[in-house]
């Protein structure tokens, strides 16, 4: 697993010439670094993971550091007058030599910096939602930014729901090209597709709203890591930071 993780690493091109690419590949490390995340835990159990982890921690927090590195550089060329953006920061490996203590911290970093990134980029270019866009024949149209606000403040924060976004990023584009060729394809897609899903979309951000506000009069306490309590004032809050600690 480890040195799968590495090649994976090792062969990550980071480099992205527009924001809709630049997602895509943010999300694809995002995913790397979930595997490793998952692997981790592994390497501490097992003493013959474990060795392999220590010996390739080095490796793995240079190559680590670099990708993120790499696509911020991307993200301030793409985006020159996005300020925060332009103050975003790499990761540095601690040292030469890591111990898996030091690893899991660092990693947790570079994992934390990368969704800073992506967070930030989410949204800047309206044709991210192709194929409600392609429907609605506007970027602005209501529908177009329900679903908008429902991918960037909820999908965003589970790992089922950036896959499901990855996947969508990389089919939606030829989806959208065929709905745009016919005014049949168009109100099929808007009223059969887009409107019943923003409807949906809105009807769980009203949910999420009322649980919220239900929630701040009883924050929810759950024991993070090293025995630190972690208070969260959403339901929702504390299942992402469960999904992600």
């Amino acid at each position: 697993m480890g040195t799968e993780l590495l090649e994976r690493l090792s062969s990550f091109d980071p480099r992205s010439s527009d924001n809709n690419d630049l997602k895509k590949r943010i999300h694809s490390f995002r995913g790397i670094l979930n595997d490793l995340r998952d692997w981790i835990p592994q390497a501490y159990e097992n003493s013959e993971a474990r060795h392999v982890l220590v010996s390739l921690t080095p490796i793995l927090g240079l190559h680590m550091s670099s990708i993120l590195e790499d696509l911020i550089a991307s993200a301030k060329h793409i985006n020159p007058n996005e300020e925060p953006i332009a103050k975003l920061t790499g990761v540095h490996p601690p040292s030469s030599t890591m111990s898996v203590d030091v690893f899991a911290s660092f990693h947790s970093s570079i994992r934390e910096r990368t969704e800073q990134l992506d967070n930030l980029i989410v949204g800047k270019s309206s044709e991210s939602c192709f194929i409600a866009t392609a429907a609605c024949e506007s970027p602005d149209a209501q529908d177009v930014l329900i679903l908008r606000q429902f991918r960037d403040s909820h999908l965003q924060r589970t790992s089922l729901g950036r896959r499901f976004i990855t996947a969508y990023l990389i089919l939606a584009p030829r989806l959208a090209m065929l709905v745009k060729r016919s005014r049949a394809a168009r109100l099929i897609t808007r009223y059969l597709i887009v409107k019943p899903c923003g409807w949906g979309a809105k009807l769980l951000v009203q949910s999420f709203e009322r649980e919220r506000r239900e929630v701040e009069r009883h924050p929810v306490r759950l024991n993070g890591e090293s025995g630190k309590n972690h208070e969260y004032h959403s339901v929702f809050e504390a299942l992402a930071f469960s999904a992600t600690a």
